[in-house]
Parts: C-alpha cells; sequence; structure tokens
C-alpha cells in the first residue's frame, strides 16, 4: 500500500510502524533515507522509494514484492549492537538489486538472530578457526556484511550460521556443566 501510494512523487523513504513507540520508526526511517540518498547517487534505476521497517512487513500472499533484512551496526550509549531494518521492493528491482536470483530469502529470515550473532562474532574477531571463516575474512577485507553479502553466498553463510548455532550450543552446555546442576 505505501509504495503504491507515494510512488512516482518525491517521496524519498517511508517506514511502515506497527503501534507503539513512535521511537521505533527513526531507525527504519533514517537508514531508509540513507539508502535512497545512495542509490540516487549511484544507481542509474534506484529503487524508490525506499519502504522500511523494524519488524518483517508481512507482505500480501499473491504480490511481486519482496522483504530485505538489511543488516546494521548501531550505536547506543556507547555500545554496538546489531539489528536489521527491513526493506520491501519488486521482485524484480530486488534482483536487479542483487545482480542476479534471490536465495531461499526464508531461510536467513527463519535464523536472522544468528545472523546478526555472526556478523557480531565477525566483527569481533571471535569466529572459530575454519576454511568457512578464512573466506568471509576474505570478503570482508573490501566490504562489510551486508544482507547482498549474505545472498550473494548462501553456501557459505548457510554454513557459517550453522557453525554459530553449534558454537551456541555448545557454550550453553559448557555452562549447564558449571553450575552443578543448579538452575
Amino acid at each position: 500500500m505505501a509504495m503504491t501510494v507515494v510512488a512516482g512523487s518525491a517521496v524519498a523513504a517511508v517506514s511502515l510502524h506497527h503501534g507503539g513507540e513512535a521511537a521505533h520508526a527513526r531507525l527504519p526511517l533514517a537508514f531508509g533515507a540513507h539508502l535512497a540518498a545512495y542509490r540516487r547517487r549511484n544507481d542509474p534505476d534506484p529503487v524508490a522509494p525506499c519502504v522500511t521497517a523494524i519488524t518483517a512487513p508481512t507482505l500480501p500472499p499473491r504480490g511481486r514484492l519482496v522483504r530485505l533484512p538489511h543488516l546494521l551496526t548501531v550505536r547506543r550509549n556507547g555500545r554496538l549492537f546489531d539489528a536489521a531494518v527491513w526493506e520491501v521492493m519488486r521482485e524484480e528491482q530486488a534482483r536487479g538489486w542483487l545482480g542476479g536470483k534471490l536465495p531461499d530469502t526464508r531461510a536467513f529470515e527463519d535464523r536472522l538472530p544468528r545472523l546478526l550473532r555472526l556478523r557480531q562474532l565477525a566483527r569481533a574477531g571471535q569466529l572459530p578457526p575454519s576454511p568457512e571463516t578464512e573466506r568471509l575474512t576474505s570478503l570482508l577485507a573490501t566490504r562489510y556484511m551486508s544482507i547482498r553479502m549474505v545472498y550473494r553466498h548462501p553456501e557459505l553463510f548457510n554454513a557459517l550460521v550453522g557453525m554459530v548455532e553449534t558454537r551456541q550450543v555448545d557454550e550453553e552446555r559448557h555452562d549447564d556443566g558449571n553450575n552443578d546442576g543448579e538452575r
């Protein structure tokens, strides 16, 4: 609906807000404005308007729309946090943005908390040594870890997210073993 209302207008960005605190709309709106400005400068056919949300928007069942969870690092109270801001665009725009066919996006959406954790661990240099970690390190030498990078290398990121899941389970087991059975 938002895309239809503002299509062809001078509106650069729109943030979908599902109620609650208005402050929750600030990050997606600021990021949408950032994306719109970047795309106007660098893309001959930019996605416009840039429609964003802090939570995954529900899409019409029979539409040609997709949602992308952009991976961000936000500084709050002097600390860094990883978060997702969702963008909605037409499927053909998403293919153009990615430069090819979209992977199984639902698989990454379902594991988004682990993907954000992977981003945090990679930034802190805390991933275990592996061929996948070496490949990620090589990719990160020239770019930041974005959802575009994830979607362009789905096999690598499926393996890396699997490592994060295994590490989390191992840490939980280790924590359980150190508490002498008390909960």
